[in-house]
């Protein structure tokens, strides 16, 4: 069963509006290269709005209605300790330090991310010890596919 959290929905709604500047300076001729300098001077229009609002909708339909048979929605609570060295020793973002904390704290095995850097970091800083693997989710089917494969392995087959 995978788990996220009410930090991790938020990060999903920072992406969505990202996506959305992106698109509308894209569209307005405005290079990635000045996106960092513009993208604070872009308005997003009420259908913007609405459209973001319709996705996320979207997405908590589709993810956390009962039964929540795949994704489990847990508190945000995260482990203080596994967070300054997240911070400190491995120099993650703020951010993504608590979501990996939060995830420590939960008793998760794996931490899931599309963030290359931040799996980059974690894997350079391989001497510090956290409570939880970071994987893409290529990885993590990888893993799970494994692990399936080996579970069927090791049940009595009928014959």
């Amino acid at each position: 069963m995978l788990t996220t959290s009410q930090l991790t929905y938020a990060e999903i709604l920072s992406v969505l509006v990202d996506q959305f500047v992106e698109e509308k300076m894209h569209s307005q001729g405005i290079t990635a290269k000045l996106f960092q300098r513009e993208e604070h001077a872009i308005q997003l229009t009420a259908e913007d709005v609405g459209d973001i609002v319709k996705q996320l909708a979207h997405l908590t339909q589709e993810f956390f209605k009962p039964p929540h048979e795949y994704i489990s929605f847990v508190g945000d609570e995260y482990d203080f300790r596994e967070f300054v060295k997240l911070r400190t020793i491995v120099r993650t973002e703020t951010y993504d330090a608590i979501l990996i904390a939060t995830a420590s704290y939960q008793k998760c095995a794996y931490f899931i991310t599309e963030d290359g850097r931040l799996r980059e970091k974690i894997s350079n800083a391989s001497w510090v010890p956290l409570d939880v693997k970071v994987t893409s989710v290529q990885g993590y089917l990888s893993i799970f596919s494994q692990q399936t494969e080996s579970n069927r392995q090791r049940e009595p087959t009928l014959r």
